[in-house]
């Protein structure tokens, strides 16, 4: 027991051999700290971060049974940069009433002298909460449990910037995250996730230990939103973003990434639900066009009904100019030999995962099997180019693609058009018949020996094409699921 309110000391005489003083001073609080923890169990379940302005259970998952007493030491509102708690059962008590589940006291008045305090009950657990005084600085990081860091450091707007949650920029657990923000739900990890049935089996590097970025699904409620926000950029001319994304699971939510000017946010690609069928799944990249004036991007994620359903994401980079496909992470199948640089990236697609940007950027589909109906789709240009038609399978004059003004449907393919940088093309459904669709690939380059299923794009095709002997007469080049067709006696 100590005196004033102050705080724990930081290690305790053994049982047997008392000590007529601790062995280290016992801390005061800063001198514009807002909040002191009174009281934790058990210890080090709570702690105050960022000089005292902000208070939290640490970060990822709380423990059961925990009980935490936080002292007022100045009268502010509170501000809620993470809240996720179970309903009822884990909740922060201030002036007599609780918060928990998706209540929380963000704009609650709590007054010098008062306390307030945190439960847990013994069975679910989710990320728990931070809380910081009206005004003061949401950190960017939050401590594990019993080892306060310092406020993670702010950034200047960034012309470029790349993420594979690996390396550190600041001290501390949350130092992974690249300098990003993040509410809600958001976690790193490597391996596997914690729920069984949904996530990848690793990060998109390809190794146990490559970290990735992901919603753990297990607490939580259905619909929550959680969202992770870029460091600032600068955006004087039009660029990219790109990054890979894996969701796999039977009650996936949805992805959505924003593109931001100030503090208004502007959806630019969406998918929902199941994405992939297996942990063991390949990662499916994402490119998108980075607007002129962009100042953050957000990756949004909501979650879906259970367990099941965490949504990841790996190796973000943003930059200017044309995207070339030179990943921080190694891809997880391997590479075509096409050309590297992206020659599309897709503006929109309503409804989202209509469309997609596969190998690198190189062709543009609407998946596998037949597209649905009311299908709007825009793909930009990043360098000029010639068209092949990989697949083409479309109604006549229903079911189009326009290019340079022209409409292609029907057994007339764009293939050999010229398409320029900097220009678009579309791709439309009516609400009737339903063929398979299209691939549309840049320079002729080289067909995938896969297509992905509708809603799952990747980068790379499942396995490297075939060369075919210098005696040969056929190859296979699209087998759809791969090994549907083969070619024997030496290509003959």
């Amino acid at each position: 027991l100590c005196a004033d309110g102050s705080a724990v000391p930081t290690s305790t005489p053994t049982s047997g051999a008392p000590s007529a003083t601790p062995t280290s001073a016992a801390p005061t609080a800063p001198t514009n700290a807002v909040f002191t923890v009174t009281a934790s169990v058990p210890a080090g379940a709570c702690s105050t971060t960022s000089g005292g302005t902000c208070v939290t259970d640490g970060a990822g998952a709380h423990a059961s049974n925990e009980r935490c007493t936080i002292n007022v030491l100045q009268t502010t509102i509170l501000t809620a940069p993470v809240w996720d708690t179970e309903g009822f059962f884990d909740r922060i008590t201030i002036n007599g009433t609780s918060y928990s589940g998706t209540s929380s006291p963000l704009g609650v008045t709590v007054q010098a002298g008062t306390t307030f305090t945190w439960f847990t009950d013994g069975s679910v657990t989710n990320q728990g909460f931070t809380l910081c005084s009206g005004g003061s600085a949401v950190p960017t990081s939050v401590p594990t449990s019993g080892a306060p860091t310092t406020a993670a450091p702010t950034f200047a707007p960034v012309l470029s910037f790349s993420c594979g949650f690996n390396t550190p920029v600041a001290t501390g657990p949350a130092a992974l995250w690249c300098g990003m923000t993040r509410t809600g739900q958001w976690t790193t990890t490597s391996g596997t996730t914690s729920s069984f049935a949904t996530g990848p089996s690793m990060g998109q590097g390809g190794t146990l230990a490559d970290h990735y970025a992901h919603i753990e699904t297990s607490g939580g409620v259905t619909g929550q939103v959680s969202i992770l926000t870029s460091v600032p950029l600068s955006t004087p001319a039009t660029g990219y973003i790109a990054f890979y994304y894996h969701m796999y699971g039977a009650t996936t939510g949805s992805l959505t990434v924003n593109t931001c000017v100030g503090t208004t946010c502007t959806p630019a690609w969406t998918t929902t639900g199941q994405q992939h069928n297996a942990t063991t799944s390949a990662w499916t990249q994402q490119i998108l066009v980075l607007p002129v004036g962009t100042t953050s991007v957000q990756w949004v994620a909501t979650r879906g009904t259970s367990f099941t359903g965490d949504i990841s994401i790996d190796t973000i980079q943003i930059g200017q100019g044309v995207f070339t496909a030179t990943p921080t992470g190694a891809p997880t199948t391997s590479a075509p030999t096409a050309p590297t640089t992206a020659a599309f990236a897709l503006a929109s697609s309503a409804p989202g995962g209509a469309c997609f940007v596969t190998n690198g950027g190189l062709c543009v589909t609407d998946g596998a099997g037949s597209h649905s109906n009311n299908e709007r789709c825009v793909f930009s240009v990043l360098r000029t180019t010639i068209l092949s038609a990989v697949v083409w399978d479309t109604e006549g004059f229903f079911d189009r693609i326009n290019v340079n003004g022209t409409a292609y449907s029907g057994s007339a393919s764009p293939a050999g058009v010229t398409v320029q940088a900097g220009t678009n093309f579309t791709w439309f459904t009516d609400g009737s018949v339903t063929n398979e669709g299209f691939t549309l690939c840049a320079d002729g380059s080289g067909v995938p020996t896969s297509v992905p299923t509708t809603g799952a794009p990747s980068l790379t095709p499942t396995s490297a094409a075939p060369t075919a002997p210098t005696s040969a007469v056929f190859a296979v080049t699209v087998a759809v699921p791969a090994g549907a067709c083969l070619t024997t006696s030496g290509g003959t």
